[in-house]
């Protein structure tokens, strides 16, 4: 999407007939129009370029009979043609936790991307000057290519106002996104042990940036491959070790220890830890493991990346192990805002020859659950709550997944015969 087409005053919806679930790409594509987003109600989210709204007119007019020319089938589908409402506005997130009475709350409030950096920056003064005649503020915003949002602290007043529809430039509001962590057991080792495996890394690495919770840089597989460690604003001090990580459950450290390892068990099993890494820590989580209220953690991204890009050749892979479970990707829904900042930050450093990795999500379950699981898989993962979250959407990132790394992957239950079964049961399946 060329955001220097995108006027917010031309912005609307069409809510499609009974038994049309959507048009077609062709049919979109004869009306001079760009599909932006859609819902199950069968409602596209669609805008004209300037020069295509004399030609919409022209074919709505035929089509109605007040002028002669073709029929234009494609227009049966098109029930009405609206403006957006305040509803269309509100997130999914805000839409099922509305504001309490009296709460102020940290929301995102992305805006329609018009291409004019000026015109941008114009909006989200205007929504400062609002909040600020309520005592709120916007506490942090980023102004990319193609995306916009702010981070402000708003109340049911607040938002009201923001919805009004003279404010056409506001896209969405929603609460802010929430990471997710899941830490797999492992076999605890005697720090004398652990020392006693290490060899010395082979050749010149390749560093890799973990956005994460931070690293423990004094932990021995670590301490001598970790080059750099910055912590992102708003996320909280060093502990008096001077680790990063030392007060939350260390989701960045294992994830550091993998990249920089790959298969921990077969290391443990060999009684060898090679490197095959070096890491350039970057911390966007606070010591309970959630991200900063003030702070968008997209700006914060950014920064850090183009920090470590800047200042470190080696640099050549950007893991982010962190999604949001609130947000998982439906048919032509908006693209997320942290996988949309994500694309921009692939393709602004595209000459660096880099790659981002991002996690396509985790899905949790009871462990009761287990033998349903089995007798059922691989249905649960056909499942709507199944599919990839934010950022795993990203479209210029390797977004990947995980394998069963043999049968004892996980256990279920206490039986005898349920030890050493897996979902799956073989080795190599997700």
């Amino acid at each position: 999407m060329d955001p220097e087409r995108l006027n917010p005053k031309l912005v609307f919806k069409l809510q499609l007939k009974d038994g049309f679930r959507e048009l077609s790409d062709e049919d979109i594509g004869k009306l001079g129009l760009t599909v932006l987003g859609s819902d199950n109600d069968g409602v596209l989210v669609v805008f004209p370029s300037d020069s295509a709204v004399a030609e919409l007119r022209r074919r709505v007019r035929e089509y109605a009979g007040l002028e002669d020319g073709a029929q234009y089938s494609e227009l049966d589908a098109i029930d009405s043609v609206t403006e957006l409402t305040p509803q269309d506005r509100i997130g999914p997130q805000l839409a099922s936790m509305p504001l309490a009475t009296g709460e102020i709350a940290p929301l995102d409030i992305e805006l329609w991307h018009s291409g004019d950096r000026n015109e941008c920056r114009g909006w989200i003064e205007e929504i400062s000057s609002v909040l600020r005649d309520l005592d709120l503020a916007v506490t942090d915003d980023y102004l990319g290519v193609s995306l916009c949002i702010l981070r402000a602290k708003v109340n049911q007043i607040a938002l009201e106002r923001l919805l009004d529809p003279n404010i056409d430039y506001i896209k969405q509001i929603d609460r802010r996104s929430q990471p997710s962590f899941e830490l797999a057991s492992l076999r605890y080792l005697d720090i004398g042990e652990v020392e006693q495996m290490l060899a010395d890394p082979e050749g010149d690495l390749t560093s890799i940036v973990i956005v994460d919770s931070g690293v423990a840089t004094g932990h021995p597989l670590l301490r001598s491959v970790t080059d750099d460690t910055q912590t992102a604003p708003g996320t909280g001090t060093r502990d008096s070790s001077g680790d990063v990580d030392a007060l939350t459950p260390g989701h960045g450290t294992a994830v550091a220890g993998i990249a920089v390892y790959s298969d921990i068990g077969a290391c443990i099993a060999n009684a060898s830890f090679i490197p095959g890494a070096r890491i350039l820590s970057a911390r966007v989580t606070d010591a309970n493991n959630q991200y900063d209220p003030d702070y968008l953690v997209e700006h914060q991204l950014e920064e850090l990346v183009t920090y470590f890009l800047d200042n470190y050749a080696a640099a050549k892979v950007i893991n982010i192990s962190l999604g949001d479970p609130n947000r998982i990707c439906t048919d032509r829904d908006y693209q997320f805002r942290f996988a949309a900042a994500v694309d921009e930050l692939a393709y602004r450093f595209r000459d660096r020859e880099i790659i981002f990795v991002v996690s396509s999500g985790n899905l949790q379950f009871e462990q009761e659950e287990g033998e349903r699981l089995l007798a059922e898989y691989p249905e649960h993962l056909r499942q709507p709550s199944a599919r990839i979250v934010d950022p795993g959407t990203s479209a210029l990132a390797l977004t990947v997944g995980s394998l069963s790394y043999g049968e004892g992957a996980r256990l279920y239950g206490e039986h005898e015969d349920r030890v050493g079964r897996g979902i799956a049961g073989q080795r190599g399946w997700p």
